[in-house]
């Protein structure tokens, strides 16, 4: 005859309660919307261009180093570098505009942070026109590296400043020889890890299925909207590229209704979503409410 089962280790019941409550929290939060569902959203930008389209992006900085061959295997051999610089501009704010920059250097490059990099780049890489703020990120050939024992400001990383309070010295010009057009100059910060630059292509694929007509045309947009818990309050949202019809010129603030696609920040590429009609366009929005507000995602 068996016994009683003893009871489980007092760590296994933790763990299973913890689990429970898990799967509670999970069931009372409303769930992404898989691709093809029928949701509601709002227009938070309509870019024009594949540069404005990947300013967007939460990888974005990653895509000049795809373009110029990255892989995964470089990064996971610690070969893709994140880096910056300053060019001097008094219109800016500080005084510079500051520009993120990716490189690939030889194996066996060690203290990424704090590296001085000289690239070759384009002639017109750094672009002049801030977007959403920053500068469009520039990947750059590696041709140099060496090793600077200046202090790295707390704030920006790049050592321009001693301490914060101190005037910009601009130690690490983008282009420290305005003769040669095709040479720059950048401090290392970190390396690249693996999975990022796999989300980052996953952003380029999704991205590669828009023209650069549709993109003129303002045909592609992004849309957010709203989850929310059992309560009412809301606990994620959600982003997607979509594809608009032909001559709905739709603006931020748009409410639109929409088949989803892929979620932005998926590991996978996936498709874009397809906006099929627009519901309430920005005008009619209250003056409390501005675009990137969001609407739950099921109206």
């Amino acid at each position: 005859m068996k016994g009683p089962h003893p009871a489980p280790p007092r760590h296994d019941r933790a763990l299973r309660l913890a689990a429970a409550a898990t799967a509670l929290l999970l069931a009372a939060c409303q769930t992404t919307p898989p691709p093809g569902d029928l949701i509601v959203g709002e227009v938070a930008d309509v870019p024009r261009t594949r540069v404005e389209l990947t300013r967007g992006a939460t990888h974005g900085d990653l895509h000049p180093a795809l373009r110029a061959g990255a892989t995964p295997a470089d990064a996971a051999a610690g070969r893709l570098l994140l880096a910056g610089c300053a060019w001097p501009d008094p219109a800016a704010p500080g005084g510079a505009r500051l520009y993120t920059v990716t490189t690939l250097v030889p194996a066996g490059v060690d203290r990424p942070r704090g590296l001085w990099l000289q690239l070759g780049v384009e002639d017109a890489a750094f672009e002049t026109r801030p977007l959403q703020g920053r500068f469009p990120a520039v990947h750059g050939r590696f041709i140099a590296a060496a090793q600077l024992e200046t202090p790295l400001d707390a704030h920006t990383g790049v050592p321009w400043r001693l301490r914060p309070e101190d005037p910009p010295q601009f130690q690490v010009h983008c282009r420290p020889d305005a003769a040669a057009p095709t040479q720059a100059a950048a401090i290392g910060f970190r390396r690249v890890g693996e999975t990022e630059l796999r989300f980052a292509a996953a952003e380029a694929q999704r991205y590669a299925q828009f023209t650069d007509a549709e993109l003129a045309a303002g045909a592609v947009v992004r849309v957010r909207c709203r989850l929310r818990m059992a309560d009412g309050t809301d606990w994620h949202t959600p982003e997607f590229v979509a594809r608009a019809p032909a001559g709905l010129d739709l603006a931020p603030g748009d409410v639109v209704r929409l088949r989803a696609g892929t979620e932005e920040g998926a590991l996978q590429a996936g498709s874009p979503g397809q906006v099929i009609e627009r519901t309430r366009p920005s005008s009619a929005r209250g003056p409390a409410s501005g675009p990137g507000a969001g609407v739950p995602c099921r109206g």
